[in-house]
């Protein structure tokens, strides 16, 4: 049953993107900057790479040596940080408000390497649609009395770390929708309102880039 409704919700999602148009447009080769979308099996991450990054992301490269890419993910705090899916876990991030994280990893390859056993998908969009999406990642984070995102310690894997997130976690705000609405602010389009599953946020980005006009 679980299964139909996420098929249906799919359908729906996809068929509401279809009639979104894509915004900031590169003008030019120029213009194009290269995002990847991960899928993680229960969450999806956004990975930009190190010399996208805005004046206001630049902590990052202090904190991870020789990163060449960053990937980024916001979810539940003890969701996430448990690394793997259990029900009590998974029934509390969604029935009760919860506190959030970010979770950073700096990537020494391309993601499509870095992350070989998973599906990533590549996006281009603008250095506009960057700077709005670098802007997004960054209000992702809570800041601590001295201005800069408060560390929480190692991440789940290779050279990350966790950061107090801003805001909480709740059914109408998971990880799939936190990724779904930075992907919008970037320009994409990509509907966040019923967006729920990893799932659904790949196959609107593959939606997406089949959009006829806009070949990335």
């Amino acid at each position: 049953m679980f299964r139909l409704i996420s098929i249906i919700c799919l359908f729906i999602l996809i068929g509401c993107s279809s009639f979104m148009s894509w915004r900031f447009l590169p003008e030019d080769d120029q213009e194009k900057r290269s995002i990847y979308v991960v899928n993680h099996g229960w969450h999806t991450g956004i990975v930009v790479a190190a010399d996208s990054l805005g004046p206001e992301l630049s902590f990052l490269k202090k904190q991870f040596k020789n990163g060449r890419y960053y990937e980024f993910g916001w979810g539940d705090e003890r969701f996430y940080r448990a690394g793997r899916v259990t029900i009590p876990l998974a029934a509390r991030a969604m029935l009760w408000p919860t506190a959030s994280v970010m979770h950073v990893v700096a990537l020494p390859a391309l993601p499509t390497e870095y992350f070989a056993g998973s599906r990533v998908v590549k996006v281009n969009i603008s250095q506009q649609g960057h700077e709005y999406l670098n802007s997004a990642l960054y209000n992702s984070f809570h800041l601590g009395e001295n201005g800069l995102p408060v560390d929480q310690g190692e991440g789940l894997y290779g050279n990350s770390r966790f950061y107090t997130g801003s805001g909480q976690y709740f059914l109408t705000r998971t990880c799939n929708k936190w990724t779904a609405q930075s992907l919008y602010r970037a320009g994409i389009p990509i509907n966040p309102v019923l967006t729920v599953t990893a799932s659904g946020v790949m196959a609107q980005v593959v939606a997406a880039l089949g959009k006829t006009g806009y070949k990335p």
